[in-house]
């Protein structure tokens, strides 16, 4: 008789769903093959072992940091928010039956990291083309030690999210309301909404209250709202002054606008200088 403690699967999940399915249709006589390997925290060991162990299914980056202690413990406290942290695919599908009372809202690992990258550490370049590296380590060349730290708290995850979803319904409002007065908004916008919440963040967020939680969630529930007056006036001024960057850029030799919006140099170099700080 083997007795484990906070044991977790990294492979078999195709097997652990059919039983779920198969429900009291399973006799006693069920019998499934497991290998058991016991180790002390070493996320980096879990990574080897979870890539190796799933070699005939694709893994990807952010599956190999959803057990990672940070993650778990960032998920335990979110939900305070009344959120479900996501940290590996499928769990809130896997669990959503039995959490009481229901949570309004999932943000996942990935939408997490890429938040985190345009907002905090402002690149939303990677956050959107390389989104590998946002889960891999600083000595692999990545960004996830410098996302997820100790000082790492919800509010910020909430406040860079949030930040995201208001830049991406004020730009759908925008293309409404083009469409409903027969105008035309500018060809990039559609490409440039990690460009555009990176570079309004910038502006308007405190960032000597970064760790301050109630700084966070007011910041989140009033700033960051597509309703937010505040918020449409710089939207639509930061748009003026990129729109004059974009319409240089478009005369030179192989510009496109995808390309540009995921070009972390561009946004360093050309996009940000434009900014000048007004925390609110």
């Amino acid at each position: 008789m083997v007795k484990m403690r906070n044991a977790q699967i990294i492979n078999g999940c195709q097997t652990v769903m059919s039983l779920h399915r198969a429900g009291k249709d399973l006799k006693d006589d069920v019998e499934v093959l497991v290998r058991i390997i016991e180790k002390e925290q070493d996320l980096d060991f879990f990574r080897r072992i979870t890539l190796c162990a799933n070699s005939q299914n694709a893994v990807l980056p952010s599956d190999l940091v959803g057990n990672d202690t940070l993650q778990l413990e960032l998920k335990r406290i979110i939900v305070k928010h009344g959120i479900y942290y996501e940290t590996r695919r499928g769990d809130y599908r896997a669990e959503k039956d039995s959490i009481s009372p229901p949570l309004k809202e999932v943000i996942t690992l990935k939408k997490a990291a890429q938040a985190l990258a345009t907002a905090f550490l402002q690149k939303p370049g990677i956050a959107k083309k390389d989104t590998a590296r946002l889960f891999l380590s600083s000595a692999d060349g990545g960004l996830y030690d410098r996302l997820f730290t100790t000082d790492t708290i919800p509010e910020q995850i909430i406040a860079a999210c949030r930040t995201i979803d208001a830049i991406e319904a004020e730009r759908k409002r925008l293309e409404a309301e083009a469409l409903a007065n027969k105008t035309i908004l500018p060809s990039w916008i559609p490409h440039s909404d990690h460009f555009m919440a990176g570079l309004i963040f910038w502006e308007a967020f405190n960032k000597k209250k970064e760790a301050d939680p109630a700084y966070l969630l007011k910041f989140s529930a009033g700033f960051a709202q597509p309703a937010n007056k505040d918020f449409r006036a710089r939207y639509k001024r930061i748009m003026r002054s990129v729109d004059k960057v974009v319409k240089k850029e478009s005369t030179k030799y192989g510009y496109s606008h995808p390309r540009f919006f995921k070009t972390q140099p561009e946004y360093d170099n050309k996009l940000r200088p434009l900014i000048t700080v007004n925390a609110i």
